[in-house]
């Protein structure tokens, strides 16, 4: 049994977890002109700027998203006004109403504008937003839809309620989502008949189609079947439709006149049955006419008539008192978030001391776990014996990613129940040095930093796993709560088919969760992001966390702190012996890593750097779990 996420507060006590202004409108400028087909490679931050200048100058709708981060940034800082101010030239310039409460991600199209996202609304990277879209909450709730990295929404969908949108899924034009989205699925029909949760709804056997034929009730259904038997008026099925998750799902046209290719009309002469959803509301089968917006309880913007599309879709004459009043709130915004931004992956800041990490520890979740049995953990109260050599081994050495520091056992350290594993600064002769050697473990003479990185000597095949922990995410740093399949313990060039799962990674500011999925030489990562930024930079930095995986044989579930943030079927990598995750075992191992490929430039951080581990916990429930 999962974790429960905290409980959503009221937009007025929502913290800002907005991502920093020019970060996020840099990048917003380059997603913009890469689907206008322009260059979108900048080469360097002035350049960058210019690029985004010059978009708001031709582009209503990237002027109005502009804007709109103009008026989080300042909302998050308290600044009265001027964010009212923002938020009426987004209005005007774009019809892009989004609300302080509303997170959206850097690299959001939004081609043409016409576009109303209200409630406590997330949106993910690379999502494609068409005109004549809603997005917010069903009633009166707070809570709102999460849009997975990657996922387009066709012109004049309504996304309503507290829902998630898969990575990569793709919603069609005029569909109507009152409930999940599988990843790379496909919704299309004109509105979409929503998934019913099986947990929550209990669905009946048999129901008759149109023409009489009884289907199978979706909780009969395997977990891999992404469809449901519910024709379209023009008479396709499945209502929803699995695409390759190699599907880049960004080819939708940028210019509204172009219509989707999964675009699916109906006939005006479609009858209603209205048919109750999981949350009780009732919605509208794909051969029934387009609900009201009173019937949806929802507010957003009026789908046009053929006749006035063009027209509302033309680009408008900018009013220069408002790109005036933009450029004002821009420099205020430039010369507040410069002196109040703080450096969470910065590098002058020094790490906390030991006593105050064992201090933080106070809020650490409960042992106990509904419907789980603990199996194996350690709780690192032994500091004589800590860490446990019977249940910990130690990699050596340069190990992996040309990162920069040499790994010893001696880094790691026990600390008042406190795992902490410190990564210094200091020479350490490399005994394997060849200088004519092609191999980077080999040609350098010695690391100038040293670390630790544990391995479980116990394996385990399915389960729940959690740590409890504090990252350091300074720059350089690079922190790691993850597992791979035992045969790479047998052979290192086992992996990538060994299988890998981050359930933490950190680096570049930024927090990973990741599920290898295994190719000859490489992995084709699931992988979802979030920055410090939108976590709540320093306040979230310095505190606790737990982040842990549920594993079955059906799928792998990631979370932080309560909160899903990657889901992965198993299934999709097929039943044979190939797949990693299925019926093998797999170990644990914490790492705190230094530069790299991917960890960054330490040379400006000051060390030490330290990863602390309050506990890890390994739970199970039965042979092959759900």
């Amino acid at each position: 049994m999962m974790l429960e996420a905290p409980a959503r507060q009221p937009p007025s006590l929502v913290p800002s977890r907005h991502p920093p202004f020019l970060e996020a409108l840099l990048i917003d400028a380059q997603v913009a002109a890469m689907f206008r087909g322009e260059r979108y490679e900048f080469r360097s931050r002035l350049d960058g700027v210019l690029q985004a200048l010059r978009l708001m100058l031709q582009t209503d709708a990237f002027l109005a998203l502009a804007a709109y981060r103009a008026k989080a940034r300042l909302y998050g800082l308290g600044v009265p006004i001027l964010p009212w101010l923002a938020h009426r030239i987004a209005m005007a310039c774009g019809q892009v109403s989004i609300a302080e409460t509303a997170v959206v991600h850097p690299g959001v199209f939004i081609p043409n504008g016409q576009i109303v996202v209200n409630g406590e609304v997330e949106i993910e990277q690379f999502v494609i937003l068409q005109p004549w879209v809603t997005v917010g909450p069903f009633g009166y709730g707070v809570a709102g839809p999460s849009i997975g990295q990657g996922a387009q929404i066709g012109t004049g969908a309504k996304i309503l309620g507290d829902v998630h949108v898969g990575a990569r899924a793709r919603v069609g034009t005029n569909a109507v989502v009152l409930d999940d989205v599988p990843p790379n699925a496909t919704v299309v029909g004109m509105p979409a008949r929503p998934v019913s949760k099986p947990s929550t709804v209990a669905q009946p056997a048999e129901r008759a189609t149109t023409d009489g034929e009884p289907v199978t009730s979706r909780t009969e259904r395997s977990p891999g079947d992404a469809a449901l038997d519910t024709p379209t008026s023009s008479g396709e099925q499945p209502t929803w439709r699995e695409v390759s998750p190699t599907d880049a799902a960004l080819e939708t046209p940028a210019s509204s006149e172009e219509s989707p290719t999964w675009r699916t009309e109906r006939s005006p002469t479609d009858t209603a049955a209205d048919e109750p959803t999981s949350s009780g509301a009732p919605v509208t089968s794909p051969t029934e006419s387009r609900p009201t917006d009173a019937e949806l309880e929802a507010e957003g913007p009026a789908r046009p008539d053929a006749g006035e599309e063009e027209q509302a879709t033309t680009p408008r004459r900018r009013p220069w008192l408002l790109l005036l009043v933009l450029g004002v709130v821009g420099l205020i915004i430039f010369v507040v978030a410069s002196s109040r931004e703080g450096a969470n992956g910065g590098s002058g800041a020094e790490a906390p001391s030991l006593a105050s990490l064992a201090e933080a520890t106070g809020d650490a979740p409960e042992r106990h776990r509904a419907g789980w049995r603990l199996v194996w953990h350690d709780e690192f109260n032994q500091a004589a014996t800590c860490p446990d050599r019977a249940k910990w081994g130690f990699e050596r050495g340069f190990v992996r990613n040309g990162e920069l520091q040499w790994y010893q056992p001696e880094n790691a350290s026990c600390h008042d129940g406190v795992l902490v594993i410190e990564a210094r600064q200091a020479e350490k002769p490399n005994p394997n040095y060849r200088p004519n050697s092609t191999d980077w473990r080999e040609n350098r003479a010695s690391a100038s930093y040293t670390s630790a990185s544990m391995t479980s000597k116990r394996s385990f095949t399915y389960g729940r796993f959690e740590m409890f922990a504090r990252i350091d995410t300074r720059q350089g740093s690079s922190p790691a709560f993850w597992t791979l399949g035992v045969s790479f313990r047998r052979n290192p060039n086992a992996w990538p088919q060994s299988g890998e799962v981050d359930i933490m990674e950190y680096y570049g500011s930024t927090v990973l969760a990741n599920v290898c999925k295994p190719k000859r030489k490489e992995c084709a990562w699931s992988s979802t992001t979030q920055s410090l930024a939108s976590l709540g930079g320093d306040a979230w930095t310095n505190g606790f966390h737990l982040w842990a995986m549920e594993w079955g044989a059906r799928k792998i579930d990631l979370f932080l702190d309560g909160k899903r943030v990657n889901h992965f079927p198993v299934d999709a990598l097929g039943a044979g012996d190939r797949n990693p995750y299925l019926d093998k075992p797999a170990f644990l191992l914490l790492s705190q890593a230094i530069g790299g490929e991917n960890g960054g430039d330490p040379t400006n951080t000051t060390f030490p750097v330290r990863f602390a581990v309050d506990y890890v916990r390994v739970y199970q429930r039965g042979t092959r779990q759900a």
